[in-house]
């Protein structure tokens, strides 16, 4: 499945995408009636489903099996998201998670990508975590990014388009 922190964000971010790449093999259906009712769920011939749904209430999620999931905007999702709900949901068919989105201060995602880099550098190949950087460099033309530079104070420019988990907290007036 694919969670964003609203379930309208979820279906801006793939909608259009899905129906177009797959108009001819994707049944858009009706959401059971178990959770929210504006999720939304892709049916694929081969039996498999994606289901798309918002995280404002990450409990939605739970009761229904899952093979693996992505949550987009993760930084911005409830702290215990993870280990309280979808943690446990992946854990019967041993599951999958990718965690995105663009840093938001040192929160439940910084601590996240903390310990995943530790287990990475401890188990290497073996570690179940892993987590990456992609700064807007590698996929913005060059003159946006100047522009952003211009644009931003230095704090912003750093957690918006270089992914750095920049600490806003503490100050008075953030650009100092």
């Amino acid at each position: 499945g694919i969670t964003a922190q609203q379930c309208h964000h979820c279906r801006a971010a793939i909608h259009q995408d899905v129906i177009q790449l797959r108009k001819e093999r994707i049944q858009l259906c009706l959401p059971d009636r178990s959770g929210c009712i504006n999720r939304h769920d892709y049916k694929h011939p081969n039996t498999s489903v994606l289901v798309t749904g918002g995280m404002d209430r990450p409990e939605r999620i739970e009761g229904r099996p899952w093979n693996g999931g992505i949550l987009d905007e993760f930084a911005n999702m409830k702290p215990g998201a993870w280990g309280e709900n979808v943690r446990p949901a992946l854990s019967d068919r041993k599951g999958w998670c990718d965690l995105e989105g663009v840093p938001e201060g040192r929160n439940h995602f910084y601590h996240l990508d903390r310990e995943a880099r530790a287990q990475m550098k401890t188990y290497g190949d073996a570690s179940e975590w892993g987590a990456y950087g992609w700064p807007s460099a590698d996929v913005l033309d060059e003159k946006e990014i100047e522009a952003a530079k211009r644009d931003l104070d230095a704090l912003t420019y750093d957690q918006e388009y270089n992914a750095s988990f920049v600490n806003f907290e503490g100050r008075a007036y953030y650009p100092y």
